[in-house]
């Protein structure tokens, strides 16, 4: 486990456990494997005892991000947290996550590029429906070259294309 999630988990045990249970937690340690398992129990009706206890009295109690500040980054920062938690299939779930929260930024980006394309050459992208088509063609259309690669319109011939 990464010092990361370490520090979340601990976190999380810190605001949710009092002293007193992180005693009996230590004490677990020490005692007779037979008895282990009351203690165990014991320990766990303790922790959720005290963490309705602590709603009861704050209800505003949080970790740290609010569902309303969260964003892509926190989302991504989820994800890569949780994966070593994960099996296989969980872990393909969460990395297409990731993927394709990085596939709509990358998208976001290159649209505001666009936008500010349009605005500081507005000529170069007004009416683009009297274009003719074949114009575009030319550019990627192929052919033998001379010296037997391949050229199009928007690359020369070069030694690296030769066969």
């Amino acid at each position: 486990m990464d010092d990361k999630r370490i520090d979340k988990a601990a976190a999380f045990d810190t605001l949710f456990t009092s002293n007193r249970i992180q005693i009996l937690k230590i004490l677990a340690y020490y005692m007779d494997p037979r008895l282990l398992k009351g203690l165990a129990v014991y320990i766990k009706m303790s922790e959720l005892q005290y963490t309705l206890t602590l709603f009861r009295r704050h209800p505003e109690t949080s970790l740290c991000i609010a569902p309303s500040s969260a964003n892509e980054e926190t989302a991504t920062e989820l994800c890569n947290d949780l994966i070593p938690l994960c099996d296989e299939t969980q872990k393909s779930a969460l990395q297409q996550i990731i993927q394709m929260m990085d596939n709509i930024h990358n998208f976001q980006e290159m649209m505001e590029m666009v936008q500010t394309m349009q605005e500081l050459f507005p000529e170069g992208f007004s009416d683009l429906s009297g274009m003719d088509p074949s114009m575009l063609s030319g550019l990627f259309s192929t052919a033998k070259s001379d010296t037997g690669g391949q050229k199009n319109g928007l690359f020369q011939d070069t030694p690296l294309d030769t066969g």
